[in-house]
């Protein structure tokens, strides 16, 4: 397995975090529901999702709130793109690409200062069988900010 990272065959397009972005990255984990990573260093991909916060939680679905409630986490604009090394879904990669399509200028202006949590509902809180995942009429992508973003801009368009 070293061999391969070293020769940058594996995982080889996470994107490092360290510094401020572990810091928003940990804010965004505390408001999904989740306990803060105690890594200085890790690596996410397209999603937010991280290999060594993985390991280091002993859960590979750390962004699940129980099996159908997924989440992600967008604090560099330099996930635009990237594979999502471990789908819950598999339209998982499609859903990042529209939102980066959609929303890609907003996403770098947002991640310059804050990070953006995401809330996937398919209005579905549990699987009783394999087949509810055909139950999916659609999905919604809720955003959530950090730091109380959207209200402090709400206040200083009211001034």
């Amino acid at each position: 397995m070293n061999k391969l990272k070293q020769a940058n065959l594996y995982r080889s397009e996470l994107i490092p975090v360290s510094g401020k972005l572990v810091e928003r990255y940990n804010k965004c984990l505390v408001k999904l529901g989740f306990t803060k990573t105690k890594l200085k260093t890790f690596h996410i991909d397209g999603i937010g999702w991280s290999p060594e916060i993985a390991e280091e939680k002993e859960e590979t679905n750390y962004l699940n709130n129980g099996e159908a409630n997924p989440h992600g986490i967008i604090i560099s604009p330099l996930q635009k793109g990237k594979p999502v090394y471990l789908p819950f879904h598999t339209f998982d990669r499609d859903m990042m690409k529209y939102v980066f399509k959609i929303h890609g200028v907003k996403i770098k202006d947002i991640t310059r200062d804050s990070a953006i949590c995401l809330d996937f509902d398919q209005k579905i809180d549990a699987f009783y069988e394999p087949l509810d995942v055909l139950k999916y009429n659609k999905i919604t992508i809720h955003f959530h900010l950090i730091d109380n973003l959207d209200r402090v801009k709400e206040e200083q368009l009211d001034w």
